[in-house]
């Protein structure tokens, strides 16, 4: 699982740092909130309209979520930034809609 962030909003989250943040502190940018890729794989396919085959291949369940999330600040550092005024403004699923958007406006 990760913390997946619309760039929009890692883009703000820069300019508040720039603008509020102290020197030598540490902001994680983030959400704060957690998604498996195979949650947004699942959310991507409910916005084709085509069967899109899926494989994860044998290397994935090697994988340790410990491992992956490491160092990367979860709630409590997306605190730190919150407490600068700064929110993310775009959801999950606000962003992955936005992606399909595109893609189809590339293929057309």
């Amino acid at each position: 699982s990760r913390d997946f962030l619309d760039v929009r909003d890692a883009v703000a989250a820069y300019g508040v740092l720039l603008k509020s943040g102290s020197s030598g502190m540490t902001y994680p940018i983030g959400s704060g909130e957690e998604h498996t890729l195979g949650e947004l794989a699942e959310r991507l396919l409910k916005e084709t309209q085509t069967a899109v085959p899926m494989d994860w291949g044998p290397e994935s369940a090697s994988l340790s979520l410990d491992s992956l999330n490491k160092g990367t600040g979860g709630q409590q550092g997306a605190e730190l930034l919150k407490a600068l005024g700064w929110r993310p403004q775009y959801l999950l699923e606000r962003s992955l809609a936005d992606i399909m958007d595109d893609a189809r406006i590339q293929v057309q």
